[in-house]
């Protein structure tokens, strides 16, 4: 026992006498992107920046993130929530500080973050259009029972801009976040436990917009076994989180906001806000107290208010500016003090060197001291380390009354050669010299990882996304640097998710063609379609290599697409209309819709069951079927008996009605999102039933109808569109010969083109005109009247086989809101109808004038017009001008039928 107690005695002693006698440089080290690894100083500390939430008040941490690199400040360990995530994750995969600042400044993140679910008209098929422009509320429905939103969005908007930037960031990472730029985390709540997540692997996108994920705003995330949401809701100021990875200095950036104002909790809203924000400020509170450095810019910007985000960026700079020479002291200092903490006094040192290399000099340098420590030593061995070699080691020997050393280094070595596998696609592309401009520097993988960053960001900037390095590796022996360059292309496309939905359904809405190089524009248009298929809450695009392979996955999220949707109009003419369409957008999993539909009020409704599918297969053929049964009752108008030379009115006469029951089937072609030109043929019984007019009896048809039409939308929204036109125009011909009882032929065309001039004047053209033939039944005629037909009319008022209308409206974007957008409109009618083509006469065109202000309502435009008609006598010699009444109109909501 006595001997084994000697024996670790002396090991003691000799360990403690080696390690006094020895000088060595040593290094932890922390991954790089392309397999390469960064040596830092053992004795530097970790440090990690802690990136707040705040919404918009976070685009200040670029400022900060600018200040900190500006002074040598680069983190070991970025940490970020909510919008502190973005940042923190965009700048991560390589963006530079100064295309953040362009993203943030020229993104409309109003748009991107909006709680509007609604999806713009372009990405819509037609049918799709129409189904969504008359509803004004939507519910989705498992089987019967209607499913109540966790949140006002799905947050794809944002979901699709955040896989955009991910994809063209300079970095992708395989395996998890400590392969980007500096190491990563994303930090979330699951709502199913109330504790944090922290991110470190998988999709960068998701991770950003789960960690972004506010409350019955955006919808939560699934992943794993987690119901992620934002990370504000327990950690909106990660300084703890970052303490658990290791941190050893943190530099929190506080962005959150403040509590709300004495006079803003007079509101309730304000005040249900405030009795959720007082006890997260109570753990912000708990983690600020941890943090050693916090800044926290001077800024009185709402969280909400994506406007003036270079103010931010600056007031973060400014802010970090001053508090960025403090931080540096305070990493200095520590590391110097852990050098201090395994120093030895060194005297009468013998010089052995001889002058001619940086080392010898820097010994050289302490010997005139005579006496100095064995840190000072190894701090100018650390200074050298990071240009001219990998390591040194200095061991002492007592020799008589000195000391002589032993030194022991080893220069970095210098790459002679550049060897890339893909050299002459490279050379294609002109990226090729600018990869060769390494070659003859010496081999520092921190700059060697640099050097090729700045490659990646070039090659994006040529919109090349994929193509990057998988790998870089140095062959010490030949001094070769081997660069090993992907293809750029997507070898496989891989869909998750799907449970329900065909795979083929979702594969036709992607354009990214495998063994194609990739564009970033086809990613988009492929989400755009799949976000227009109306089938999926979320879907994420991210890239991944796997096995060698470069594969593009796409991880869809399904909805229910059981669909109630409700709509609601009222008018000065019908009164009070309903809709009501429920359906099924996705039937057994093939992309095709089946539902019913009841539109209508005491005066018009239609009763309908359709199938139809907005593709078929992967082509842009469609179809619809269609089962109807509907009821119109219009009024009947003739002159007033009291008409003089210069004044006339139109006064009902009388009404009648009009029932039919038929089936339609429609098969055409999709011009993409834009139009289609359809067949339609349709089988139906009409009868028509006036009331107490004169010369008109009830009457039966069978009208077997073929019709052609082509249908054409691009107004960017409804109703008030700023650009876009409209097309309806069609040949129908109900023929005997198709089993009908009754034939008849007409031609339609109706024209409308919208252009808007300096934002808030818009023009608007329409032009209609129509043919048919003399058999054609009065129930078929073209109409002409009303407050969106003609101005001075009543609805229906003046019926025909020809008619010809131009108008031209403009409306005024008000700069201020009464209660709602507000909009001025003036339009000029111009047209006629006749009862056939002998009687045409365009020296008796009536003139129609009115004004009109309208409101942009949740429940749909409301619209009140006053109008007046007009129109010269030539019957008579002077061709006196005759002016009907005005007329008053309202409308409130979508038109139904």
């Amino acid at each position: 026992m006595r001997n084994a107690f000697t024996l670790i005695l002396i090991f003691a002693f000799l360990n403690s006498l080696y390690s006094q006698n020895l000088i060595r440089t040593e290094f932890r080290e922390n991954p790089l992107p392309f397999g390469l690894t960064k040596k830092i100083l053992i004795e530097k500390p970790k440090v990690a920046l802690v990136l707040s939430g705040g919404g918009a008040r976070g685009a200040a941490q670029v400022g900060v993130i600018k200040a900190l690199i500006e002074n040598g400040i680069q983190p070991d360990l970025i940490v970020g929530t909510s919008f502190g995530s973005i940042v923190g994750g965009l700048y991560a995969s390589g963006y530079t500080i100064e295309q953040l600042d362009s993203i943030l400044v020229n993104t409309n993140w109003e748009e991107i973050v909006s709680p509007s679910p609604t999806k713009k008209r372009a990405n819509l098929f037609v049918e799709q259009k129409i189904t969504e422009d008359r509803s004004i509320l939507t519910l989705e429905l498992d089987g019967l029972r209607p499913v109540i939103p966790t949140s006002v969005s799905t947050g794809q908007n944002l979901v699709n801009y955040l896989n955009q930037l991910i994809i063209q960031a300079p970095l992708h990472p395989k395996k998890n976040f400590d392969e980007l730029l500096i190491p990563f985390r994303a930090v979330c709540t699951d709502l199913l436990t109330g504790k944090p997540v922290v991110l470190s692997d998988g999709d960068l996108s998701e991770a950003m917009r789960a960690s972004s994920s506010v409350s019955f705003l955006l919808s939560p995330i699934p992943r794993d076994s987690f119901l992620l949401a934002d990370g504000g809701l327990i950690a909106n100021i990660p300084v703890r989180i970052a303490k658990q990875l290791g941190a050893e200095i943190v530099i929190a950036v506080n962005t959150t906001s403040p509590l709300r104002t004495e006079e803003e909790l007079k509101y309730p809203w304000f005040l249900a806000d405030q009795v959720v924000s007082i006890p997260l400020k109570t753990l912000e509170q708990l983690d600020l107290q941890e943090a050693d450095f916090v800044i926290t810019p001077e800024i009185f910007h709402l969280s909400t208010d994506f406007g003036g985000l270079d103010s931010l960026i600056s007031k973060g700079y400014e802010k970090a500016k001053q508090i960025a020479p403090a931080i540096k002291n305070a990493i200095e200092n520590e590391y110097l003090k852990r050098l201090e903490a395994r120093s030895f006094d060194i005297r009468t040192i013998k010089y052995q060197g001889s002058g001619n290399s940086k080392i010898d000099l820097a010994i050289l340098n302490l010997i005139k001291l005579n006496e100095f420590n064995s840190s000072t030593l190894l701090k100018s061995f650390y200074d050298l380390c990071e240009d001219e070699v990998s390591f040194i080691e200095m061991t002492f020997f007592p020799e008589n009354d000195y000391l002589s050393y032993k030194l022991r280094w080893k220069e970095k070595p210098v790459i002679k050669e550049v060897f890339v596998n893909n050299a002459a696609s490279l050379v294609k592309i002109g990226i090729y010299d600018d990869i060769m401009k390494i070659k003859g520097q010496k081999f520092d993988e921190e700059k060697v990882s640099n050097h090729f960053l700045n490659v990646l960001r070039k090659l994006r900037s040529m919109n090349l996304s994929l193509l990057t390095i998988d790998k870089i590796d140095f062959d010490e022996r030949n001094n070769v640097l081997n660069i090993n360059f992907t293809s750029g292309e997507v070898d496989s496309i891989i869909i998750l998710g799907n449970n329900k939905t065909n795979y083929d359904v979702i594969a036709r809405e992607i354009v990214v063609r495998q063994n194609q190089i990739f564009d970033i524009e086809d990613l988009k248009k492929s989400m755009t379609n799949l976000e227009a298929t109306n089938l999926f809450e979320n879907v994420f695009a991210y890239y991944l290599q796997e096995n060698g392979r470069e594969n593009l996955f796409f991880k869809v999220k399904e909805k229910n697409t059981g669909l109630a949707r409700f709509g609601l109009r009222s008018d000065n003419e019908r009164n009070v209309q309903i809709a009501l369409d429920i359906r099924d957008e996705n039937f057994n999993g093939t992309g095709t819709e089946i539902g019913g539909q009841f539109f209508g009020g005491l005066r018009n409704y239609f009763i309908g069951l359709e199938h139809r599918s907005n593709r078929i297969f992967k082509t842009y053929l469609n179809y619809k079927l269609n089962i109807f049964y509907s009821f119109l009752n219009r009024y009947y108008y003739g002159d007033s008996p009291y008409n003089t030379d210069t004044r006339w009115e139109r006064i009902q006469i009388g009404s009648y009605d009009v029932r039919k029951t038929g089936i339609s089937f429609s098969i055409g072609s999709q011009v993409e999102k834009l139009g289609t030109v359809f067949l339609e043929t349709r089988y139906e019984l009409t009868r028509f039933n006036p009331n107490n007019i004169s010369g008109l009896s009830k009457s039966d048809f069978n009208l077997s109808v073929l019709k052609l039409s082509t249908l054409f939308d691009s107004r960017d929204k409804y109703p008030f569109p700023t650009d876009g036109i409209f097309l309806n125009t069609y040949f129908e011909a109900s023929m005997k010969a198709l089993g009908g009882q009754t034939s008849y032929s007409k031609i339609y065309f109706e024209y409308e083109s919208n252009t808007t001039y300096f934002n808030r004047h818009r023009l608007t053209t329409k032009i209609i005109f129509g043919f048919g033939d003399e058999t054609l039944p009065l129930f078929e005629q073209f109409r002409l009247g009303g407050q969106s037909s003609f101005f001075g009319l009543r609805e229906d008022d003046l019926l025909g086989r020809q008619i010809f209308v131009t108008s031209f409206e403009y409306q005024f974007y008000l700069p201020i809101k009464i209660f709602f957008d507000t909009y001025l409109k003036v339009r000029y009618d111009l047209g006629g109808i006749w009862k056939n083509a002998a009687s045409i006469k365009f020296d008796e065109l009536r003139h129609g004038l009115g004004l009109t202000i309208a409101f942009d309502t949740p429940i749909g435009p409301a619209d009140f017009s006053v109008g007046r008609s007009f129109y010269f006598r030539n019957d008579l010699l002077k061709k006196p001008l005759s002016v009907g009444p005005y007329l008053f109109y309202f409308s409130i909501g979508y038109p139904l039928i």
